[in-house]
């Protein structure tokens, strides 16, 4: 059996940086307890633990060990870190204020700019929804997690996650990277290798909770729009897929249809630094949108892939990556391992990863790096005669 006492200094140093990278007030208060610190003590030091062998990162691996029981890292999972948007907006919730005081947060120059930049990511995100599914949700039709969990699964399952009370509608997440053009994973439009008709499709933006008591987001404030694709990636590796918005769906009510910037994209065809802080903005299990906001590179896969441990689900395929210091998009989430495990007797959870496994570089989500695959896409809008659609992006110099 794998342990703490098995792992090297390298391994250790993975799984200290990110406990201290995600933990929580009660988690730091636990720890202040344990080792006599100040609880206003601010500086955790997480960045100098390659460096520091006497410091914290004894201090850490005490606390751990006797967390975990006899030095296994198996009872120490990291926190299920997504919020929705309403708590991220709202500066007195617990949510946000917990991110607030999670080292990460308090790692941030201007917890005020991050906020501003997080919301141009939510703007510029759409869920890829069948259209189907759009249609029975403007009915009042659509179903909650709990019930998809429960069809899945059989009769009398229950699920033990949570958001089980929220609608469930996204198949995928979208974004944009131009004028009216959508980057998504190329899975989210096709069922195995067969392209899935255009018109079953709809891409709906503002699809959120604005309110706690809230299960679905109010259908006079979604916009929905069809669109055409006009480029996939050719090979194996290559999970991307380009968009055209060409209609608007009538919006309930009658409102308008509000405008929308690009995301802001950095083009490089080089991996992110190790432990680079990101977030991610999406449709996880297919609700409605989460923030994913306490996370950071964990390895570099293939050329053209890196990995993250951020809180990514099924439904988040296609979710933008983003460098949470400058708010540019560096990767395209395309894959994870499976979300939900069977836990006897009917109980549905989500799979779950300790600190051992972010340790080990095991899990992770997967990421395409933008820079390796943006040439494709120049190429590809050329070739359709799109190129103006970029006009109005941003590029990190």
């Amino acid at each position: 059996m794998e342990d703490f006492l098995s792992l090297t200094d390298a391994e250790r140093r993975n799984a200290y940086y990110a406990f201290c990278r995600r933990a929580r007030p009660d988690d730091w208060e636990k720890f202040n307890k344990e080792f006599s610190r100040s609880s206003s003590d601010p500086e955790f030091e997480a960045l100098k633990f390659d460096h520091d062998e006497s410091g914290i990162r004894k201090m850490v691996e005490r606390m751990m060990q006797e967390n975990a029981g006899n030095a296994s890292f198996f009872n120490e999972i990291p926190r299920d870190d997504r919020m929705d948007l309403y708590e991220f907006r709202d500066p007195d919730s617990g949510n946000w204020q917990a991110f607030k005081k999670t080292y990460t947060g308090k790692s941030l120059h201007s917890p005020n700019a991050f906020r501003g930049g997080v919301e141009k990511t939510v703007e510029a995100v759409a869920a890829v929804v069948r259209k189907c599914q759009y249609d029975k949700f403007m009915k009042d039709e659509a179903r909650t997690l709990d019930a998809v969990i429960e069809s899945h699964f059989g009769g009398g399952s229950t699920f033990g996650g949570r958001f089980g009370n929220q609608t469930c509608l996204a198949r995928g997440t979208a974004f944009l990277i131009g004028e009216n053009l959508l980057l998504t994973a190329k899975h989210n439009l096709y069922q195995g290798n067969e392209q899935i008709p255009k018109d079953d499709f709809v891409y709906v933006f503002d699809y959120f909770l604005l309110e706690r008591e809230k299960q679905s987001p109010p259908k006079e404030a979604v916009s929905a729009y069809k669109g055409v694709i006009i480029g996939v990636g050719g090979g194996i590796n290559d999970d991307w897929a380009l968009v055209h918005l060409t209609e608007p769906l009538p919006r309930a009510g009658g409102q308008p249809h509000p405008t929308r910037e690009p995301l802001k994209i950095n083009r490089k065809n080089q991996h992110p630094g190790l432990r680079l802080g990101c977030y991610s903005v999406g449709f996880s299990m297919g609700l409605p949108m989460k923030l994913s906001l306490v996370g950071h590179c964990t390895s570099k896969l293939l050329q053209n892939k890196f990995s993250v441990n951020l809180d990514l689900f099924h439904g988040n395929s296609g979710s933008p990556v983003l460098n949470i210091w400058n708010n540019c998009l560096i990767g395209l989430f395309v894959a994870g391992f499976p979300d939900l495990v069977e836990k006897g007797e009917k109980k549905i959870g989500l799979r779950q990863y300790s600190y051992l496994d972010i340790a080990k570089n095991r899990g992770g989500e997967h990421c395409l790096l933008i820079g390796s695959f943006w040439d494709d896409i120049l190429q590809c809008l050329d070739r359709e005669g799109h190129s103006r659609l970029l006009d109005k992006t941003k590029f990190q110099e």
